[in-house]
């Protein structure tokens, strides 16, 4: 369990540090006083004034912050102070604002490209909740294990959720690769009573093994089985030489668009029910991030810090996107004020976009209460 917590909140910071090293690195060069930089949250344990910046390690160890002289003050006159974040143009403080959200897409860039680049340019299986056109490389079906039921045939022989079925062979007959559930149904279906061999690898921790196992009549069904439920899911391959020179941003884009598409069936499910289940079942806060971790790093074996970068990966990705969201405290929500004053050329009223923030973030504060007691009540 406290290899599971440090794995966590190492996982957490390395994500938020290098978001705010985004807005840091982009205020010193363009001029902005960085008051300071934080690693944890506020109360401070230690810090250190370097130039005229203080670095901070703080008690409450979840990610980091950055504060820019200018950036939130009320009621001062921060337009003519050359140091100040609110002196710089449009232009500049849009760049420093969207600059965390592009370290994020260049840390889930930076890992799907050694992660692809170190297993002959393929993604491991993604699990298929609903059909997706991915845009770049090339798809290739996989049919994984989601449930066993107990006392048949698959639960005898060792079968477990989580095996992709790579192939099968019937007794006396050459191996059949399986690329979806069709295939395996009718192999199984072909060979009742018969003894049959089965290639599984493991989606979590990669180990291979080969079953041998007599399907059964069921007559419920009226078909042969052997106890398992499949689902579907696809490799995606990248073999040309120009996706293989940009497979991190390839497969960026493949994961953003597919999550999206999730994200969009599952919202409209919930309108259409009048119930947010559909969408809460999809999203997860600390807590339920905590437990993925968790399952990865006491089952993923030798594969676990493959398993580890690429839900830090994930995570980036997520956290960029949602920082974009136009909403009042995140990234996006300033941006929009920024290009606003792009387009009117004046300033918006401090005050007011001032509490606009807060009251944004008093909302997302509330979410992430909420989230986090659904993640709790999924833990029992």
């Amino acid at each position: 369990m406290l290899i599971s917590i440090l794995t966590f909140l190492l996982i957490l910071s390395v994500l938020v540090l290098i978001h705010e090293f985004g807005h840091f690195y982009s205020a010193k060069k363009f001029g902005v006083w960085v008051e300071e930089f934080g690693w944890g949250i506020p109360p401070r344990a230690w810090g250190k004034k370097i130039g005229d910046t203080l670095y901070s390690i703080n008690w409450l160890p979840f990610g980091g912050f950055v504060r820019l002289y200018g950036e939130d003050l009320e009621g001062q006159d921060v337009f003519n102070d050359p140091k100040s974040f609110m002196s710089k143009s449009v232009l500049a403080r849009g760049i420093i604002i969207l600059a965390g959200i592009f370290m994020n897409l260049i840390l889930a860039i930076g890992i799907y490209y050694f992660l692809l680049s170190t297993n002959n340019f393929q993604s491991e299986p993604i699990i298929l909740m609903k059909e997706h056109d991915f845009k770049f490389g090339t798809e290739e079906g996989r049919v994984i294990v989601t449930a066993i039921r107990p006392d048949f045939p698959a639960s005898k022989a060792g079968i477990t959720p989580g095996d992709v079925v790579l192939r099968f062979k019937p007794d006396g007959g050459d191996w059949i690769k399986i690329i979806d559930s069709d295939t395996l149904i009718a192999g199984v279906n072909e060979n009742v009573g018969k003894s049959v061999s089965i290639e599984l690898e493991n989606v979590a921790n990669g180990e291979k093994q080969t079953v041998n196992i007599m399907p059964e009549y069921d007559a419920e069904l009226d078909r042969a089985i052997v106890g398992i439920a499949l689902g579907e899911s696809v490799v995606i391959k990248y073999d040309q030489p120009h996706q293989k020179w940009l497979v991190g941003p390839m497969h960026s884009y493949n994961v953003i668009s597919y999550t999206f598409d999730v994200m969009g069936d599952l919202i409209g499910t919930s309108f259409r029910e009048k119930t947010v289940e559909p969408v809460s079942s999809g999203v997860s806060g600390p807590i339920g991030i905590y437990s993925i971790v968790d399952d990865v790093v006491k089952g993923s074996g030798s594969k676990v810090f493959r398993n580890l970068l690429d839900i830090t990966g994930l995570l980036s990705l997520s956290l960029a996107v949602m920082n974009l969201l136009p909403l009042p405290a995140l990234d996006g929500g300033r941006f929009i004020f920024i290009v606003w004053e792009g387009i009117t050329k004046k300033p918006v009223n401090q005050q007011i976009e001032a509490t606009v923030h807060k009251i944004g973030f008093l909302l997302l504060l509330t979410l992430l209460v909420l989230i986090s007691f659904k993640d709790v009540l999924r833990l029992f």
